[in-house]
């Protein structure tokens, strides 16, 4: 199969996809793109497509990983194209001069990043504690290995991801976008963030118990994600009551 065989095949695949009846518009929006642990992968077009479209390993030094990349976004590229020019729009016509907005990191973003930067060195530092804990709960404690693993997983995915759900709902809006549905989007992406701290605040809570050798690391990391919920909530007041699809219906 050629590239542009290969381009067809993945829009018709797409678009087989989003014309299935159970599926929920615009889930993955809002998501936590951790599709192992989500009860509505089946039902989401970003879920399905990754389980069934064959793709290589996601490895940075893969050539193949970044031929089929290349692939995808000319897909999605020719599929936008497409809708634009059914609705009429045309997307080659000439526009005034695009400027770039300038986006000043908010505080919020700020320390999610220092936070994340942070919290991966300490991760690989402690691997061999981690391995040492896990050892001394067998056997007897198996319940307890789970949730030591699973806090460790929890802490490791949320590390970057806040950061950048709160680098898109402070992204500067752009003047031809409608002021509502910025908003919502905005509302959505900090939801999200507010879920990955909230559930990093509790994974640290366990830790805490669990290793009094990492006591003053691990307070440093609670205390930053304890400013950072501060700071989104003060943000989005009405994140919490955003409705994200599918999994606040």
């Amino acid at each position: 199969m050629n590239s542009r065989e290969e381009i067809e095949h993945y829009k018709q695949k797409i678009k087989e996809i989003a014309g299935r009846e159970n599926i929920i518009p615009g889930i993955h929006n809002y998501c936590d793109r951790w599709c192992e642990r989500c009860a509505f992968v089946s039902r989401c077009t970003v879920g399905i497509s990754e389980s069934e479209t064959e793709s290589p390993d996601l490895d940075m030094k893969n050539k193949e990983f970044w031929e089929h990349l290349s692939l995808v976004f000319q897909a999605t590229y020719e599929m936008i194209a497409e809708e634009a020019q059914e609705t009429g729009i045309d997307l080659n016509t000439e526009t005034t001069e695009y400027v770039q907005p300038v986006q000043r990191k908010s505080a919020a973003g700020k320390l999610a990043e220092k936070y994340g930067f942070r919290l991966l060195p300490w991760l690989k530092a402690n691997h061999d504690l981690f391995v040492q804990k896990i050892e001394s709960l067998l056997p007897a404690n198996e319940q307890q290995i789970v949730s030591f693993e699973d806090a460790i997983e929890v802490i490791r995915w949320y590390s970057l991801f806040i950061a950048v759900k709160i680098h898109r709902a402070t992204l500067p809006a752009l003047g031809f976008d409608n002021d509502e549905i910025d908003l919502y989007d905005k509302n959505g992406s900090a939801k999200i963030a507010l879920i990955g701290v909230s559930r990093s605040l509790e994974a640290f809570a366990l830790l805490y118990n669990q290793l009094p050798e990492q006591e003053d690391e691990i307070l440093g990391f609670l205390a930053d994600l304890s400013r950072i919920q501060k700071l989104l909530k003060k943000a989005f007041p009405q994140a919490l009551d955003f409705k994200r699809p599918g999994f606040d219906d």
